[in-house]
């Protein structure tokens, strides 16, 4: 709607329509309509910044968790190849030490 005066002679100006100021209903829908959208896509980008934010602390928890368990299994790993040289190592002399025991018995039987 526009502001209009209407003149007449021998009259006082009389505004017909809304006041100087005055907003129109089709304005302040749409206002209150904008902010609202403006006001729904701001918590749309925050929500998504927290998920964000979410996902990229438990992808690093299980990054780090992954590295330990990475670590544990080296060092599990070290150490059975520690043992199997030392078993390696160990059995000649295992077998040395039972033949030595058997010449041992024999000679004890022989000697009985």
């Amino acid at each position: 709607m526009t502001n209009a005066w209407n003149l007449l002679p021998g009259m006082i100006a009389v505004q017909t329509g809304p006041g100087p100021g005055a907003l129109e209903w089709g304005t302040v829908v749409m206002g209150v309509t904008g902010i609202f959208l403006i006001l729904v896509l701001a918590a749309i980008v925050l929500w998504q910044v927290f998920k964000t934010m979410q996902t990229r602390m438990t992808t690093q928890a299980a990054i780090a968790r992954d590295q330990a368990f990475r670590e544990l299994a080296e060092r599990a790993t070290a150490a059975q190849e520690t043992i199997a040289a030392d078993t390696a190592r160990i059995t000649p002399e295992l077998t040395a030490i039972s033949t030595r025991v058997a010449a041992i018995e024999k000679l004890l039987r022989e000697v009985e």
